[in-house]
């Protein structure tokens, strides 16, 4: 109360006006006085800051990844053109050699042989150039993570009208997100306008797809899909479901998903280089600058051999991972070539004008 309290280890909690008065006393500067409030707002703006790339990335190994692309995002443009000038050399010389003339082939041939240098060369962190690209993509695939699997409402669907209509309400919704996407990617935006739209228009059910892979449960095979964002609104059904649905679905699907979802384990990481590895696909009809497409098909290609290898430590493991991802690639692919048959023949009228312009090339099918 006399303003003139004792300060020491036992005491320093009785008073606070003392304690502070003995601090200033001290050398302690006022303006390096933080209130509550400031703290708590330095906090979200650093849990935002990691959540540009981390959001629903719980996993420890992929928050030590990237916490490590993060906090090391910094750039020289020296050391970024010798990256670039060392992977257009490793690119001519692949394609030289004509490795991967067949985009199965190619996909074989990464499970085996690195596009760009051997793995056990300088496999402890990633460069400027593939930080650069890892940050970009994980900013731009921030627009598929306003979905949540968490719902208020649930629809059990017991037969394929009920799920054919949940599927073209949500790719409806999701076409916008999946431009959104693209555009905000730089080596998208930087090709010519009709190959961008041939990646799009021939690639977009098999993104979205691959991206609803997530909300499969392996365990109890039921497939949750959110169709309404602003209640949360979802219909839930069987796979089997699916077993009515001609040529074979059932099947497809679920070899597809069972190959999948134990390699994958909900990875964010993985899925989001998965997307861009589907959109840059090099064999997409209608395209004119191929190799461009490819090349950048395939340093998302290594950026995903680089991660898994960083993730588990082992270039068997990391290869036989990665073997499989492709692999269930091109089981993707056949669902979707499927899918849209199924579509034309037997729901055609129940698509949009933009899903009829986007998942179909109409004279194909005449």
């Amino acid at each position: 109360m006399s303003n003139n309290c004792v300060i020491d280890l036992q005491n320093r909690k009785n008073c606070k006006y003392c304690r502070i008065q003995k601090c200033y006393e001290m050398g302690m500067k006022k303006e390096f006085i933080r209130t509550s409030k400031q703290e708590i707002k330095d906090k979200e703006n650093k849990v935002n800051e990691r959540a540009l790339c981390c959001t629903y990335r719980t996993q420890n190994d992929e928050n030590i990844v990237l916490n490590n692309i993060i906090e090391n995002f910094e750039t020289n443009d020296e050391r970024l053109n010798q990256q670039i000038r060392e992977i257009e050399y490793c690119l001519s010389m692949a394609n030289s050699d004509g490795i991967y003339n067949n985009i199965n082939d190619f996909y074989h041939e990464m499970s085996f042989k690195p596009v760009f240098r051997q793995l056990n060369e300088n496999t402890n962190s990633f460069n400027e150039l593939e930080t650069k690209r890892l940050y970009e993509l994980f900013r731009s695939s921030e627009v598929f993570k306003h979905k949540s699997i968490q719902t208020h409402s649930q629809y059990l669907l017991t037969d394929m009208i009920d799920v054919n209509s949940t599927c073209l309400l949500m790719l409806d919704r999701d076409v916008d997100d999946m431009l959104k996407f693209t555009k905000n990617l730089d080596s998208f935006r930087n090709l010519c306008f009709n190959d961008q739209l041939a990646l799009i228009k021939y690639g977009c059910l098999e993104m979205l797809l691959l991206r609803y892979s997530i909300l499969y449960d392996i365990k109890t095979d039921y497939w949750t899909w959110v169709w309404k964002t602003d209640n949360m609104t979802a219909g839930t059904f069987k796979l089997d479901v699916y077993k009515p649905e001609k040529r074979n679905m059932y099947v497809h699907y679920k070899n597809y998903l069972h190959k999948l979802l134990p390699e994958w384990n909900r990875d964010y990481i993985v899925l989001d280089l998965l997307t861009a590895i589907v959109l840059f696909n090099p064999h997409r009809p209608k395209l004119i600058y191929r190799d461009v497409v490819k090349s950048e098909q395939q340093l998302y290609l290594y950026l995903l051999q680089r991660y898994l290898y960083l993730k588990h430590g082992s270039e068997s493991e990391t290869q036989r991972k990665l073997s499989n991802f492709m692999n269930s690639l091109t089981d993707l692919q056949n669902i979707c070539e499927i899918k849209k048959k199924n579509g034309h023949e037997f729901y055609l009228k129940s698509f949009g004008p933009i899903l009829k312009e986007i998942l179909y090339d109409m004279t194909s099918y005449n």
